[in-house]
């Protein structure tokens, strides 16, 4: 992971900000999404985050939620007809829920303790637990994982049409 990434030294609950070094002086949580009050550094919803298997233990299990995180494989095909599904959730989701992704090669305890048994496999958490779980490439089942968020986003272009998948071929 680059030094420069927001996610280099993701701030757990009582870290100092990873732009500025500001501490939180009252002891308590940084507020959800993590955000610094001096610089106002936040993580940034609008994109999918490759996270290690501690980034992902400090903000699936550790944050206060809500996570979106796709367990792949950089060798499986759906995982890669997922991606941009992903990355468009990313930049409709309004700030809602962070989405991710762990690999499921490079985070062996992850995968065993949650007993991801196929990719892709997409959980969702919350304070620290799962509350939902798609498996496979289920761009609509996503949708409404999110959708069922309190105050969750409504999505443009949400016609009720199913995503198609990346490079599908019309039949027109």
């Amino acid at each position: 992971m680059m030094e420069d990434h927001p996610l280099a030294s993701t701030p757990n609950p009582s870290s100092p900000c990873p732009r500025c070094g500001a501490g939180d002086d009252s002891g308590s949580r940084l507020p959800w999404p993590f955000t610094c009050g001096r610089c106002g550094e936040s993580l940034d919803y609008r994109v999918v985050h490759d996270l290690s298997e501690d980034d992902f233990r400090r903000l699936a299990l550790e944050g206060p939620g809500p996570v979106m995180v796709d367990f792949h494989a950089t060798w499986c095909g759906p995982c890669k007809w997922l991606d941009p599904i992903l990355q468009e959730l990313a930049r409709e989701s309004r700030r809602r829920v962070l989405i991710a992704r762990v690999d499921v090669d490079e985070a062996p305890e992850a995968t065993r303790s949650l007993a991801i048994g196929s990719v892709p496999t997409v959980i969702l958490f919350q304070e620290g637990e799962e509350v939902d779980r798609s498996l496979g490439v289920e761009p609509d089942r996503l949708k409404a994982m999110i959708r069922a968020l309190p105050q969750a986003p409504s999505f443009s272009g949400d016609s009720g049409q199913p995503m198609t998948k990346p490079n599908s071929q019309s039949s027109e």
